[in-house]
């Protein structure tokens, strides 16, 4: 509530994060509030309603991607076994990574991500400075990669390895960079990574 009430701070928004699979494909689930999340990442619900108790609302990207819609139901398994089961309350619009996710009221996705009361796994703010509006101001995009890992460290030929990397996009514009993986100087995946401004 301290933050909430800073004038140097425009908006504020806790987040829960699910990487899960539904439907055979991989997929982020976020936990948070309905209002925070809309008014800091510019979702706009495109059809049906705000998630409630036991449903989820789904980034038009990944309702493609998935065949879901309004009304659908969905298992979302969650950590150690834990399951969810949802079902798809709207379908919202996004210029950034949020159009490829679902969002979860921020009770269930503690219990997915089995969290302790009280905690979250990001707090993001926008601040109401003179320096942050004027970079606000600009409409052009600056994706930037960092924090690469790979898990396990080191995998035999012909196992499975998971590279994850951290993406932020530091400009005032939606865009979208590819990233390489290449292992030995050779190429072995593309991506293209797709971020709204400041996200």
């Amino acid at each position: 509530a301290v933050m909430a009430d800073d004038p140097d701070i425009d908006a504020i928004v806790a987040e829960i994060f699910i990487p899960t699979v539904v439907r055979g494909a991989a997929l982020v689930v976020r936990g948070g509030n309905w209002e925070s999340l809309v008014d800091y990442h510019a979702m706009e619900l495109v059809r049906g309603s705000r998630p409630g108790p036991d449903e989820l609302a789904i980034g038009s990207r990944a309702a493609a991607q998935l065949d879901l819609d309004v009304g659908d139901h969905v298992v979302v398994p969650g950590v150690d076994g834990v399951l969810g089961r949802f079902e798809v309350s709207g379908v919202f619009a996004t210029d950034g990574l949020l159009g490829d996710e679902a969002v979860i009221r921020t009770a269930e996705a503690r219990e997915l991500a089995e969290l302790p009361a009280g905690t979250v796994h990001a707090l993001r703010m926008r601040p109401n400075t003179r320096e942050a509006r004027e970079a606000l101001e600009r409409d052009t995009p600056s994706i930037v990669f960092d924090e690469l890992s790979v898990s396990p460290a080191s995998a035999p030929a012909g196992t499975v390895a998971i590279a994850s990397l951290q993406a932020t996009n530091l400009g005032g514009g939606p865009g979208s960079r590819v990233a390489n993986l290449r292992i030995d100087d050779n190429a072995t995946a593309t991506t293209v990574v797709r971020l709204g401004a400041y996200e």
